[in-house]
């Protein structure tokens, strides 16, 4: 009995610790909870806690922990603790550019949750590992396996299936293929019960309409995820989004103001990742407001940091190279753009790279050298798939004519004839480029408006077929759910049939407290058909507004016996399947029953307390508590067929029965989710 006393009141103080908004005082709160146990599966539990806390915050932290996490794991010979060790040790190591080692931890921590069964968190180390392929523009990849956990998520039911398709989402927005992009962002939404992250796929959505240029609905998918945000924990990354499309909109002092409010943010939290990409942005709106001086002072407070990120590093770069360039230093501009490119790889995003080419091109051309500007410009042309568009074959044509003036320049200083035939021959194909390039984007102009007929046209006959498939899977599911229906209620009717041969079984019981107790025992099944069907949904049943409604029905039912008992209802949005809720329901219904008859008989007044919270990802406890008279004070029955029933009842939910009578009665069932 004390050991089952001290497990609750260790899983009360982490339930209560976790709750708390501070990431410094939940985060502290834990480590004296690892401190004080000595039970290693709950120390398990903790220092995966941790991690989790850190893993948005403070990596430093969890390769602290991670090794402690792994230790105990292996002491305890849990694969649950060892497949989240090495999930955490693949973010650790993505992060410090280790790519083939990170790959191997992740799928090591995939192999052993599939193993384990818990599936919720093998779609969620899938979906990690997606996300580092698409990070490695290995798309191809991600996309075959994200599309295969997607069918198997919908298979199982499984609700991480929003997640899933939110990460596909980013991918197709890193690939610009925004369209798609949008399309699973929308069933990421559709699908997503979780509040935070929700407000995640809203901030992805607002950054894909910010690509589009399609800042009306960047901004409304912005303001949907802030005041959603509002309720949680006030300001965060969404007013940073929302910066960054004041910035993309050229309203630069607003992007600043919202940007300075987010560090102060993020200073106080200590969340020194996401601090490094405030101030490159910050540094970048000093930039264009022409405040060189605290433009160059937050790329400083970026580069003085340890960054493990080489595209942090280059953008710090990249900037520190744009301002000597405005303040006229032209070699610390070389300097720091060549640090840049020495950090410049294949697996980088087109944006960082055309921001690195572009700063080299600009500094370059500054220093007259024209042919690596030129150099550089075909680079930005082929990130950009510009096919000779007007402009920028204009300034292309114009590097060509200056670098090969500055090549010969030494060769025709004497010869006055010569250089006024090249120049004019320069002329003539400046001319005759401009033209070809005229010709080809009017073919391609033809060719785009051709292709992109054809596809509209492939997408309506996809999406006819696609709505033909979605009708007759719908019939299928109708048809699988009826046969259900009818499996169910011959299931229940089975059920009152033993329920009335128990109670038949008992002796000396009168003929209206037969018909009263029955009546109970199957409205309280009752109740959950009900709910399934108002509810429209007929696999889970909302359980919160269930237990309501019974205790509305039990005191009802005795609120003729002159006793002043008040029924407290604690319990959180909770949904069961019908094989967990109507057992469940059946031994609530005996438990308070049995409170309301046999608690009060010397006490007239009292409370009966009805608590139900989820314990873990799976685990939850059910208490019953009355203050009433006990065992001790007045011979209260503990040996009944209601009792009997409760217990066979647990059984069934594969759960474990405490009994407490110090004061009172104090029912405890621990139970997991079917």
């Amino acid at each position: 009995m004390q050991k089952i006393i001290c497990l609750l009141f260790f899983l009360f103080k982490t339930t209560f610790i976790l709750c708390q908004n501070e990431y410094e005082k939940s985060s502290d709160s834990l480590l004296v909870l690892i401190n004080e146990t000595n039970d290693d599966h709950l120390k398990m539990d903790y220092y995966i806690n941790l991690c989790d806390l850190y893993v948005e915050n403070d990596l430093k932290e969890i390769k602290k922990i991670n090794p402690k996490l792994f230790a105990v794991s292996k002491k305890i010979n849990s694969k649950k603790g060892l497949a989240f060790y090495y999930f955490y040790n693949a973010i650790l190591l993505r992060n410090s550019n280790q790519e083939g080692a990170a790959f191997t931890n992740i799928e090591e921590s995939i192999s052993i949750f599939k193993e384990i069964k818990d599936w919720d968190n093998y779609f969620i180390a899938n979906a990690k590992f997606g996300h580092y392929l698409i990070l490695n523009e290995n798309y191809l990849k991600a996309e075959n396996l994200l599309n295969e956990n997607i069918k198997f998520a919908l298979k199982l039911n499984n609700e991480k299936v929003s997640y899933l398709y939110y990460i596909m989402s980013q991918m197709y927005n890193f690939k610009s293929d925004y369209n798609e992009a949008l399309v699973y962002a929308k069933k990421a939404l559709d699908s997503e019960k979780n509040i935070s992250q929700t407000i995640k796929i809203y901030n992805l959505a607002s950054n894909i309409y910010r690509s589009l240029k399609n800042f009306d609905e960047a901004l409304q998918f912005n303001q949907m995820g802030i005041d959603l945000e509002k309720s949680i924990s006030g300001l965060n990354l969404l007013f940073f989004t929302r910066a960054i499309i004041f910035f993309d909109m050229k309203r630069y002092h607003e992007a600043l103001d919202l940007a300075l409010n987010y560090k102060k943010h993020l200073v106080k939290k200590k969340s020194n990742r996401s601090l490094i990409d405030c101030n490159i942005f910050i540094s970048k709106c000093y930039f264009y407001l022409e405040d060189y001086h605290l433009a160059n002072k937050c790329v400083d407070e970026v580069l003085n940091v340890e960054i493990p990120r080489a595209d942090i590093k280059m953008m710090a770069y990249g900037l520190k190279s744009k301002i000597s360039l405005k303040q006229h230093r032209l070699n610390d501009a070389k300097k720091y753009i060549d640090k840049a490119l020495r950090l410049l790889h294949g697996n980088h995003y087109y944006e960082i790279k055309l921001f690195v080419y572009e700063t080299k091109f600009e500094v370059e051309e500054e220093l007259g050298n024209y042919k690596t500007a030129l150099t550089f410009s075909k680079k930005i042309m082929e990130i950009n798939n510009l096919n000779y568009e007007t402009d920028n074959v204009d300034r292309l044509n114009q590097l060509q004519i200056n670098f090969n003036i500055s090549e010969k320049e030494n060769k025709i200083k004497s010869l006055q004839l010569q250089e006024l035939k090249s120049t004019m021959k320069i002329e003539k194909q400046k001319n005759y480029i401009i033209y070809i390039s005229i010709a080809c984007f009017v073919a391609l102009l033809s060719v785009l408006f051709y292709l992109k007929n054809n596809i509209t046209i492939k997408k309506k006959n996809a999406l006819i077929e696609s709505e033909k498939l979605l009708t007759q899977k719908s019939l299928q599911e109708k048809e699988v759910l009826l046969k259900e229906i009818h499996h169910r209620v011959k299931n229940n009717l089975q059920l009152v049939k033993s329920l009335l041969y128990l109670q038949a079984k008992q002796q000396d019981v009168s003929l209206k407290t037969f018909v009263e107790a029955s009546q109970s025992r199957i409205l309280s099944m009752a109740l959950i058909h009900e709910n399934l069907y108002l509810k429209g949904d007929l696999s889970q049943v909302d359980f919160k507004e269930y237990l309501h409604r019974l205790a509305q029905n039990i005191l009802e039912a005795h609120k003729n016996e002159n006793k002043l008992i008040e029924l407290q209802i604690e319990v959180e949005p909770i949904y069961f399947n019908i094989q967990t809720a109507i057992p469940l329901g059946l031994i609530i219904n005996e438990l308070v029953t049995n409170a309301y008859k046999h608690a009060f008989i010397i006490k007239q007044k009292g409370t009966i307390r009805l608590v139900l919270k989820k314990k873990g990802d799976c685990y939850y406890d059910l208490n019953v508590i009355d203050d009433g008279d006990g065992i001790g004070k007045f011979k209260r029955p503990i040996h009944s067929l209601g009792l009997d029933l409760v217990h066979q009842l647990v059984v069934q939910i594969n759960g474990k029965l405490f009994l407490s009578h110090e004061e009172g009665m104090h029912f405890t069932i621990q139970f997991k989710k079917a």
